[in-house]
């Protein structure tokens, strides 16, 4: 009886040995797709098709070389975008992969949460300044929020706008290089709706026809950023509880302007070789007037500060005389000054 319990103890040991392990199931999504210019090197030559062929969690890395593509779309969740700064293959190209668009339509265009756009350089070859496309454009429309969105290590030139945000939550735009566009470099709320938690942070914005940095929202971070060579370095357009600190804005004829807004933060920053006579500022008078939190100027550098005092800040604000064509009466501007009461003696060392 023992030898029999102890070869059916032997009989299923040795089956169970023999019967080989359960397969590992792949995840949905969430595959590396490849793509290269040189035919037979990747999945596709295209970053479109892969674009289209992608699913939810995918990573599509792109191959250094040059792709005329504009108008993509990344739709699915959690898709990382990455520029590898090498050839997959056999081709001799190196550095940045160049997404080349037409300028009739936006190069790329993120439409979905949770994505990540890195090391690319973005151009167009005609800009027009008359039309509204980008480099890069984030958002989808005014009822609908894209959020958890990065965007870094990009070049971007001669583009209308280079990298545009419209209706975004918790955006991280950083390290990118933005130059020679014919609107504005980069715009956060794109069409003056109130985008929130968005961080611009660590960009170099240089040569854009209209202004550098353009923001509309509340709780928008714009930090430690570079910014040259522009009319205004960054506008703050009805932005609310906004923070504009640590920039080096440099030969922009106006280093900030608000235009209307609130309980905004402009500190510690570097204004370098700037206007002294255009405005920085304009306020309506119910913002004026207003008894809540007010914009404050604090800490700046101000390259042309006499060294005693505070530093003045020409703007303009409504003046409204009642009696004058009932019942509306009649505004007009009138010049005022904001101050920066302790202004910085020494420029502050930010650097990307």
């Amino acid at each position: 009886m023992k030898k029999l319990f102890v070869c059916t103890i032997l009989f299923l040991l040795i089956g169970t040995a023999l019967v080989p392990p359960a397969l590992s199931t792949p995840v949905s999504g969430k595959h590396i797709i490849t793509v290269d210019d040189e035919p037979g090197d990747a999945d596709y030559t295209s970053i479109g098709a892969a674009l289209n062929e992608s699913q939810s969690g995918d990573t599509i890395e792109v191959f250094s070389g040059t792709y005329i593509e504009q108008n993509l779309a990344i739709k699915q969740n959690e898709t990382s975008l990455i520029g590898i700064s090498h050839e997959l293959g056999q081709g001799n190209d190196t550095g940045q992969p160049v997404i080349l668009g037409d300028g009739n339509e936006s190069v790329l265009r993120v439409k979905a949460s949770h994505v990540v756009v890195s090391n690319f350089r973005v151009e167009m070859i005609h800009p027009h300044s008359w039309s509204s496309v980008s480099g890069i454009y984030l958002g989808m429309g005014e009822y609908t929020l894209q959020n958890h969105i990065t965007v870094s290590n990009m070049t971007i030139a001669n583009c209308t706008d280079g990298i545009a945000c419209n209706v975004i939550l918790d955006v991280n735009i950083t390290n990118n290089d933005v130059s020679h566009c014919l609107d504005y470099g980069i715009v956060i709320g794109l069409s003056f709706t109130k985008d929130r938690g968005v961080s611009c942070v660590n960009n170099s914005v240089s040569a854009c026809k209209n202004g550098g940095i353009v923001i509309s929202g509340k709780r928008i971070y714009v930090m430690d950023n570079i910014v040259w060579g522009c009319p205004i370095g960054v506008k703050n357009y009805q932005g609310e509880s906004d923070y504009i600190t640590r920039n080096a804005i440099k030969n922009c004829n106006v280093s900030v302007y608000l235009n209307g807004g609130y309980d905004n933060s402009i500190t510690q920053n570097n204004f370098i070789n700037y206007s002294k006579t255009s405005r920085w500022w304009d306020r309506g008078q119910g913002i004026f007037l207003r008894i809540g939190p007010r914009d404050v100027w604090r800490n700046n550098y101000w390259d042309t500060w006499s060294g005693k005092g505070p530093q003045p800040i020409p703007g303009t604000k409504e003046l409204t005389i009642w009696w004058l064509l009932p019942p509306y009466g009649l505004t007009f501007p009138i010049k005022w000054l904001d101050f920066d009461w302790h202004p910085a003696k020494e420029p502050y060392k930010i650097s990307l």
